[in-house]
């Protein structure tokens, strides 16, 4: 008989990389999924997501312990587990990202007692542990699934480079509403005058943000071919990993929607690594309505 007991569970929910992972990642959120029913007398401590995240429980046995111990972003999760007198244990969550959903493996091991451990470990542990697995996994995939429609969905995904035919500028904030239609403007009429076509929305970049003066430089997609002349540039835009999030309404409630982008960076425990930028999926001279203009931001990260 095996000296320990492990067992591995998988299955692909249907949501995107970045809410499952934070599902659990972040213990307190394990409410809406967990598979255990008699537990009760929750406690948390530590921090909120990641590494260091603990949990305390009650139960009919005597109750016990879950400590987040290792956190990759999008990637895996370990945990260790104390039961207490009935022992302990490790497990872990693993995610790959598919075409359908996420696959997610929930992982599960420790040590079985000879000779009378092992013999429970077969006939019960390992059976029930296997049940609520499967059990927990399919009410994470219904939790998400189900989970209301928030004005915020924040994204883990790949972006490709492509050409931007671009102008910079600078602004302080009073200035801002008139600087960046100033440039989109002057790029509309080099594009106009050459006949030039965009290949998608307009854009963005951030190069510098404050209170006093931000530098930004605005721009469309365009082909390989088109060639800029003076102020206006060809540049390559950023490929690579990014956080992106919609935001819904009117351009001046954007920074709320950034600040809650960049928070859930950290909690993440990634790293900003660029600058970032938004491109406007809503053209304001065709939609008046400033509450149904979507904007997505993106924020490259390692």
């Amino acid at each position: 008989m095996p000296a320990k007991t492990e067992l591995a569970v998988s299955k692909v929910i249907k949501a995107n990389l970045y809410q499952t992972f934070r599902q659990v990642n972040c213990l307190r959120a394990n409410a809406s999924w967990s598979p255990w029913q008699n537990v009760k007398n929750i406690s948390y401590s530590g921090p909120e997501c990641g590494a260091g995240a603990t949990m305390t429980w009650d139960d009919d046995m005597d109750g016990g312990k879950q400590v987040i111990t290792e956190s990759k972003p999008f990637e895996k999760i370990k945990t260790t587990l104390d039961f207490g007198d009935q022992g302990k244990a490790n497990a872990a969550i693993l995610f790959d990202e598919k075409d359908e959903g996420v696959k997610v493996t929930w992982n599960f091991s420790s040590d079985a007692a000879y000779p009378l451990g092992r013999w429970m470990s077969i006939l019960f542990i390992k059976p029930m542990i296997k049940k609520s697995y499967k059990k927990g996994l399919n009410k994470l995939d219904s939790a998400l699934n189900h989970m209301a429609e928030e004005r915020h969905k924040i994204k883990y995904e790949e972006v490709k480079p492509q050409p931007l035919l671009s102008i910079s500028g600078s602004a302080d904030m009073e200035s801002m509403s008139e600087v960046i239609p100033n440039l989109f403007m002057k790029l509309g009429t080099y594009m106009g005058e050459n006949k030039i076509q965009p290949l998608g929305s307009p854009v963005t970049i951030w190069k510098s943000w404050s209170d006093s003066i931000s530098e930004m430089t605005v721009g469309f997609p365009v082909n390989e071919k088109v060639e800029g002349k003076g102020e206006i540039k060809v540049i390559q835009s950023y490929g690579g990993k990014v956080l992106s999030i919609i935001h819904k309404g009117a351009y001046a409630d954007q920074h709320k929607t950034w600040q809650l982008l960049m928070d859930n960076i950290k909690k993440m425990g990634l790293e900003a690594a660029g600058s970032p930028w938004e491109v406007y999926l809503t053209d304001p001279q065709t939609e008046k309505d400033t509450s149904k203009w979507l904007t997505k931001m993106y924020q490259p990260v390692k």
